[in-house]
Parts: C-alpha cells; sequence; structure tokens
C-alpha cells in the first residue's frame, strides 16, 4: 500500500554515534521516513521521524487497528553501510519497540511506537429512494412522499452508528425529508468521536397543485356563488366545447340555444368573475357560430382566435381574431369546403401568432380514413391552403369531438370523446396509431385536451376526464418519464397521479348533473413565471389551479 506522509519533521536525519571509546570512530547516518516501511497494511499510514528524540512514530487509519497487535516494519533502501533488522510488534496496547542502525560497528537505537488515528466517521455512500446523495443534497420526483423516504447509506468506520437526535437511524429506513430548507442532520458516532452530516431534499416537478378559484354547478360543499349556472349560462345545456386563457381572461364559446348560440364568455383570469359577454351578432355563418376558442401569443400581448363549426359542401370554416375584448374581430381565415367535411368542433392552436399553426379534425360521420386539415400562420396570416394529415383508418366512424395534440416532431396524442385516445406516430404526412390508450386499464374515454409541459425539470401530461358517466370531471396531471410518449403513457404508474375534481373542490362525483355530448377542456398558461391549469367542464364547474 502507497505510503502517505502528510507531515514531514525532517527530510533528511543526519545522526553522529560517538562513545569514549578513541578506537571506534564517529559514524554518521542519514535516514529518511521513506527508508521506514510498513508491511501488510490494509489503508494509508504516516511515518514521521524525529531525529533529535530517536523516534519512529507511525499511525495507522483508525479503520486498520486490529493489523496494530502483529505489524512488522521494514527498513529500506539504508544509507551504504547501514544495517536494522525488521521487526515484528504488537503494538495494540500501547507497547513500543527498539530499532538498532548499525554501521561500523556502532549502534544507534530508535523507539518505535504505532497507533491509530482519531475516527472519522462519514458517509461512504447514501441513497434517498435509490438517488444518489451528492453533495449533501439530493433531487426527488415532486410526487414523492418526502415524509417517508427510504434511506440507505454505508458508513466509514463499520462501527459507527447513525442518529437523527436520540434515536439510531439503520440504512433501509423510512426518514421524514420534508424539511426542503434545513434538510436532516445526522449524527454519525464512531467510539468517542461525534460528526455531523445534513442532506437536504430539492424535488423536481410538482409539490403540489392549488386551486386559486372556482365556481361549481351542484357543489355539496359550497354555496352557489355568483354567475355561474345562472341564467343558463353556462352550467345548463351542456355545450361549451373548451376554455382557453390568456395573462388577462378566461374565455368560454357558447353553442346551445338560440338566443346564446355563438356567445363568449369572458371571466377574469386572477377571480373568477364574469367580465363580460361577447354577443354572437359579431360571428355569422356555419351550424354553430363561436365553437371553439385558442389563444396564441402575440409579440408580448395574445389573440384570441374562435372558430365555427362547418359540414356541408361549399360552406366556409371561418376563424375570427379577436385583439382585444372591446373590439370587433377581423376574419384571418376562410376557408371554403371542397366537399362535405366536418370542421370547427374542435381545433388546435400550436406556436405563436408569428410562427405557429391551426389543426383541424375532420369528424364526419362514416368517414373511414380520417384526415386533418393544419393552417401555417407567418406573421399574423394564416396560410388558406391547408396541408392534409392522413390520420388512417383506426379513428372512430362515428361523429366524435376531438384534436389533435403535438407531443413531438414524431408523436402525436389524439384524444377527445368518441374514443379510442391513441399515441400516433408521424413520418411525413402519415400518422400512425402506436398505442390504444383505452386498452391499457389505466386510461378510459373520452381524454379531453391534453396539455404537454415541464415543470421544474420533470415533463408531464394534463388531461380533462370525465367522471361518473360524464356527470362530473376531473383535472388529471401525470409525469412523462421515458424517452417517448408511447412509453411514458404505457408505462404510467396511476399511483402517481394527480387528481383534483371540476365540480367540487373536495370530492368527485356529486354533481348528479350529465355533461351534454360529453364535452370540457382546459388550457395552461404560463404567467409571471407561475403555471396556470383552467379546467371547464359544463354542467359540472370551472376551476383554475396554481402549480407549485
Amino acid at each position: 500500500m502507497k505510503k502517505v506522509l502528510f507531515s514531514l519533521l525532517a527530510v533528511t536525519a543526519l545522526f553522529t554515534a560517538c562513545n569514549n571509546d578513541d578506537s571506534k570512530p564517529d559514524v554518521n547516518i542519514a535516514i529518511t521516513q521513506d527508508m521506514v516501511e510498513v508491511a501488510g497494511v490494509s489503508g494509508e499510514y504516516l511515518v514521521v521521524v524525529d531525529p533529535a528524540a530517536k523516534t519512529i512514530a507511525i499511525e495507522l487509519a483508525y479503520e486498520d487497528a486490529a493489523e496494530l497487535q502483529a505489524l512488522t516494519v521494514n527498513f529500506v533502501n539504508l544509507p551504504s553501510g547501514v544495517t536494522a533488522e525488521s521487526l515484528t510488534h504488537n503494538f495494540s496496547n500501547g507497547a513500543t519497540a527498539q530499532a538498532v542502525f548499525t554501521k561500523d560497528g556502532v549502534d544507534v537505537t530508535y523507539t518505535v511506537s504505532a497507533t491509530t488515528a482519531e475516527a472519522n466517521p462519514h458517509f461512504v455512500s447514501a441513497t434517498l429512494n435509490e438517488v444518489e446523495v451528492s453533495g449533501g443534497t439530493v433531487k426527488l420526483s415532486g410526487s414523492a412522499d418526502l415524509t417517508k423516504v427510504e434511506f440507505v447509506y454505508t458508513v466509514a468506520p463499520e462501527d459507527t452508528k447513525v442518529y437523527i437526535g436520540d434515536d439510531e437511524v439503520a440504512s433501509g429506513s423510512e426518514v421524514d425529508f420534508s424539511d426542503k430548507v434545513n434538510g436532516v442532520t445526522f449524527t454519525l458516532k464512531c467510539g468517542e468521536v461525534t460528526k455531523e452530516e445534513t442532506i437536504k431534499v430539492t424535488t423536481t416537478g410538482i409539490s403540489s397543485v392549488k386551486r386559486v378559484w372556482g365556481h361549481y354547478a351542484k357543489p355539496s360543499t359550497i354555496e352557489s356563488d355568483g354567475w355561474y349556472g345562472s341564467n343558463g349560462v353556462p352550467a345548463a345545456g351542456g355545450w361549451q366545447r373548451n376554455v382557453a386563457m390568456d395573462d388577462n381572461n378566461i374565455y368560454i364559446p357558447v353553442t346551445d340555444g338560440t338566443d346564446i348560440n355563438g356567445n363568449i364568455l369572458v371571466i377574469d383570469r386572477q377571480n373568477g368573475n364574469l367580465v363580460k359577454t361577447i354577443s354572437s351578432t359579431v360571428i355569422s355563418g356555419g351550424v354553430h357560430l363561436a365553437e371553439d376558442a385558442e389563444v396564441l401569443d402575440n409579440n408580448g400581448s395574445s389573440v384570441l382566435l374562435v372558430c365555427n363549426l362547418v359540414n356541408a359542401k361549399d360552406s366556409h370554416l371561418k376563424v375570427y381574431a379577436f385583439h382585444d375584448i372591446n373590439s370587433e374581430p377581423t376574419v384571418v381565415l376562410d376557408y371554403v369546403l371542397t366537399e362535405a367535411h366536418r370542421f370547427g368542433d374542435k381545433f388546435v392552436a400550436e406556436g405563436n401568432w408569428q410562427d405557429g399553426r391551426l389543426v383541424f379534425v375532420d369528424y364526419t360521420p362514416n368517414t373511414t380514413n380520417r384526415v386533418a386539415y393544419t393552417f401555417d400562420i407567418t406573421n399574423g396570416v394564416i396560410n388558406s391552403t391547408p396541408e392534409v394529415l392522413n390520420l388512417g383508418p383506426v379513428l372512430p366512424t362515428a361523429n366524435s369531438f376531438a384534436g389533435l395534440y403535438k407531443y413531438s416532431d414524431t408523436e402525436y396524442m389524439y384524444a377527445g370523446t368518441g374514443g379510442p385516445n391513441l399515441i400516433m406516430s408521424a413520418s411525413g404526412n402519415t400518422l400512425t396509431t402506436t398505442f390504444e390508450l383505452s386498452t391499457s386499464g389505466v386510461y378510459s374515454n373520452p381524454m379531453l385536451d391534453p396539455q404537454f409541459f415541464t415543470f421544474n425539470e420533470q415533463e408531464y401530461i394534463s388531461y380533462v376526464k370525465l367522471e361518473n358517466i360524464a356527470q362530473d370531471a376531473a383535472l388529471v396531471i401525470q409525469e412523462l418519464n421515458y424517452a417517448t410518449l408511447k412509453e411514458s403513457m404505457e408505462s404510467a404508474d396511476p399511483m402517481t397521479f394527480k387528481k383534483l375534481g371540476i365540480g367540487d373542490p373536495n370530492e368527485i362525483g356529486i354533481t348528479g348533473m350529465k355533461n351534454g355530448n360529453n364535452l370540457g377542456g382546459s388550457d395552461l398558461r404560463v404567467i409571471d413565471g407561475k403555471t396556470y391549469i383552467v379546467v371547464s367542464v359544463p354542467q359540472t364547474g370551472i376551476s383554475l389551479f396554481e402549480l407549485e
């Protein structure tokens, strides 16, 4: 084992041996620490030679104390003419040994002692929930229960005991790491030596979801709270297909009843109060007027896009742009159908107003080969010539309300009512189904308005799930932990899902009012560094959530 010299009292020791016998010459013996070798030692050791005191002090690591019982000391590379016998001695009880250096018949005796260093109790390794601790910290998922974290460790020396306060902690115990500010301080004891080490947990992903406000159609725990459900809007009827959000407002298009068909509810994002209703008189054409609403960022502001619903040849698919809730909209897309397609039940807006696109899925009944039309946006101008995506024959042939949501350049999710909800692989203009979600036993139809996002270094998907035969609903948030969306959805652990009720703040399944056509939607937005998700389900409720 390599010798480690932490301190050198002398680089060279020069000894002169004198006696009263004039026939014996003076003898110079030059000794260095490198001439003292300890054999068979497991760890590192320290040698200090003191020429004035004529001592050789050897220090072993604390862990090697047992080796003091038969420690062998060799003297190597001695100066020319100098000899010394190796010695083996039991130093464990503090006894010393004598080393005799001889040259030209003259002896110089040194006292050899060997001890162990003071113990240095410390963690050699430590993991929290199988994640390695590095630099006293470890990152765990925000979904982890920090009050019950599996703490596995090894220590040195081996007889070190680990404590939290007065309680000994065995490796593999569950420890409460919920105090992320102060962490957990461990006391390591070995013999009379004690040392402290603190381990802190930081979390990736979502630690909690806070409901900022909510309105409920038929709450069991909260009294009716204002505009929601009054005058038949929007709790009655059940024809609000989606919800959109910008920094200031939340928008819900209403398509039930001749008197309110095409109206757009504008709700204050901060408090949930109804700001105004945009009248349908600003929109014209189609089976339904204001059918779906989406928001795109526009160089520091936002633009609200609203489409109508069309289903016949020669009808006009229109998209209206609102740059201000108090101003008239402009028609930014007027596409004339060359044959009978059903567009506008739902559309998806990607990117922003300078570089984005709108995606419409064809919901024509009995269509065996579904397609999606995509309209590119460049600097606020929508290209009226669509690109056609072939979605294949797997999609439902009955009329349904769904969207095509882009996860990456190679994967999409088809989600909505009527099912099935699908993960699709993209190659050019063709999308091929790779996984039908409802077959896994984890997911059920419908899954509305999936949102893909990253929060605190963790990827997620959120979506609206209808409950109890569409009589209630929940916001579901789940982690995406694999390289592809398909793998993440296939391998998801439902025990880690976050699920929040929309019809009541405390429980799911209480409204008892059936949602017409299994509708509902959500939108996600980052505002002033905070992430918000709004969920609206007709005849159930609307809630704004903040991720923490």
